[in-house]
């Protein structure tokens, strides 16, 4: 929302309400009107983080009037401002305005806006795996995940809300056996690599902010039985597969704004455009391993060799 020039003409505002988000950040919508200015709505707000003592992120129109009333009538019985219950961010505001002069043609105005820090996305950007390993026994390897902040605000993330990295926490790395011609691959053995992520957060909580990214380590112990040469006739030679998932709502319990990209492989989004953060919004080419068209989406895998 922008501030509004001052009026020239001095400007009456009544009929007011006021609401609170889940943020902290508080709106007040009302009623104005004035000798040069047709009973309008229009609403303004501050955030939890702004000094005391005023709306500091100044005034907004939701609905521009065109007429007033010519008769003797009531007038702002209908003003409500509330919080969305699901995203508990979103104000929804109600209240009356005249399209034209008359003496009992009002209309009621149902509009809705938000402030900033109401954008809550984490985007799956990378998963980096090793396209072959070489398996005679048990051999652990480093995989990589990268997440993004897509969020209109800075996200802070400490290094607990890793957890276990694969049932629970922020990014979960899943593996799975997915091609056996004679391996006799065994389930894989998935976990964060403390190490080098206790390197990221060794000064504390990581500011992630708008379009910067995180890279999430683990390391996965891979176990073939008889595993062999590779055979470059075989048309599905991954033997180990990923899939990467973030839960945004690990930070704050606030669940994320766009599913679509949340889990990797993913293809890209539509448009190729993720609206967040503003105002100009991320390009999204996917995530995965390329598919025939160039594009990201297909999954990433890993093929198991013979010792050779």
């Amino acid at each position: 929302m922008s501030k509004l020039p001052s009026p020239l003409t001095p400007i009456t505002a009544g009929w007011e309400s006021a609401a609170m988000d889940s943020n902290g950040n508080i709106a007040v919508g009302y009623s104005v009107s004035g000798s040069n200015t047709f009973p309008s709505i229009r609403y303004a707000a501050r955030l939890a983080t702004d000094p005391p003592g005023g709306l500091f992120q100044g005034e907004a129109v939701l609905q521009a009037g065109g007429g007033s009333q010519t008769g003797a009538n009531r007038w702002g019985d209908y003003s409500m401002l509330a919080v969305d219950p699901v995203d508990e961010c979103t104000f929804w505001y109600t209240q009356e305005y005249y399209a034209t002069s008359s003496a009992r043609g009002w209309r009621t105005k149902i509009g809705s806006f938000q402030l900033p820090g109401c954008i809550h996305d984490l985007a799956v950007t990378n998963i980096i795996a090793k396209k072959t390993v070489t398996v005679a026994s048990a051999v652990t390897a480093s995989v990589r995940v990268q997440i993004q902040n897509r969020s209109d605000h800075a996200e802070t993330i400490e290094a607990a809300d890793l957890d276990d990295g694969v049932t629970t926490g922020l990014v979960r790395l899943v593996v799975t056996v997915v091609d056996d011609d004679g391996e006799g691959c065994l389930a894989p053995i998935v976990a964060l690599d403390n190490t080098k992520n206790a390197t990221t957060f060794s000064r504390g909580p990581k500011v992630l902010k708008p379009r910067q990214t995180l890279t999430v380590n683990y390391l996965v112990t891979y176990n073939c039985t008889a595993a062999q040469r590779r055979n470059t006739n075989d048309a599905t030679p991954g033997d180990y597969n990923y899939v990467a998932t973030v839960h945004h709502d690990v930070l704050d319990g606030k669940s994320d704004t766009h599913t679509a990209d949340d889990a990797c492989p993913h293809d890209a989004l539509p448009n190729q455009t993720d609206p967040n953060p503003p105002p100009k919004g991320v390009k999204d080419r996917g995530c995965g391993t390329r598919k025939p068209d160039g594009t990201l989406g297909n999954p990433v895998q890993t093929d198991a060799l013979g010792d050779l």
